[in-house]
């Protein structure tokens, strides 16, 4: 038996997003915790460099980046404890501070900025996505089809070239 189109709408809706989802999630984590992996493997831990060399003021700007994302999907997908909407708020606080603006380089991230990140902030927010949101997709469960109008989609317009070019 065919799908139908609400049959098709409801699976992307309920199984296929949410697995997207996660899955973007997931990548976004692993890639925290390579950069992490790798600071706590290149310098000694609890001490930061001043300035911070190029590689890790690069690393802790894609902690910057990703971070927000990541904060948001635990967000969304997750119901939190206090502590874990704490953690999540202290986060989004420290990489919203602004860097400091040298003679050097446009922008630099604070010392303690990066020292927070590599002790506490990125360990934190990478242990609660991964507590939040399960590796696997959830079991799937038989859905009431969903009411749909009778109305047919309008045709295709029409095509002026024979066919698709390859």
């Amino acid at each position: 038996m065919q799908p139908t189109p609400a049959t098709a709408a409801s699976s992307i809706r309920s199984r296929l997003l949410p697995a997207y989802t996660r899955a973007v999630l997931h990548c976004q984590v692993n890639s925290l915790e390579e950069d992490r992996d790798w600071t706590r493997q290149t310098y000694e831990p609890g001490t930061v460099p001043e300035p911070p060399p190029a590689d890790l003021t690069d690393a802790f700007a894609r902690f910057t980046t990703t971070a927000p994302r990541v904060t948001a999907a635990v967000r969304a997908l997750a119901t939190l404890s206090e502590h874990e909407a704490a953690v999540l708020q202290r986060v989004d606080t420290v990489i919203a501070a602004p860097a400091q603006v040298g003679a050097t380089t446009a922008a630099v991230p604070h010392a303690d900025q990066v020292a927070w990140w590599l002790t506490e902030g990125g360990e934190n927010l990478i242990d609660l996505a991964r507590r939040s949101v399960p590796n696997s997709e959830p079991p799937a469960t038989e859905t009431s089809p969903v009411p749909v109008s009778l109305r047919a989609l309008p045709p295709a317009p029409a095509r002026n070239a024979p066919g698709p070019r390859r």
